[in-house]
């Protein structure tokens, strides 16, 4: 899989990448963009917001329930994420 980096904002926490190759693309997409945004939720907790937009090949078409099982995917990774961050947290001098 091949990404790229568009926008890397320290102070206001956020990433803008694009999925550019690979079996991701399934196939049928061009690209697919994704901004991530990090905020401080109750707490003092973050909450990651995500938004993926994504760009079909001509004449292609993808099913809404195809797009769902992609974000419950995501969702897993984020939640596994989150866990091994939580017991972890001084490796990464947080």
């Amino acid at each position: 899989m091949k990404h790229r980096v568009d926008e890397l904002d320290k102070e206001k926490i956020t990433c803008n990448y694009m999925i550019v190759e690979g079996d991701a693309l399934m196939g049928a997409l061009e690209k697919i963009s994704n901004e991530l945004k990090f905020e401080v939720g109750l707490g003092g907790r973050c909450v990651c917001k995500s938004t993926s937009k994504y760009y079909t090949k001509e004449g292609i078409e993808i099913k809404e329930e195809h797009i769902k099982a992609r974000k419950e995917k995501a969702v897993v990774m984020f939640k596994a994420i989150e866990a091994h961050l939580s017991v972890n947290l001084e490796a990464y001098n947080v």
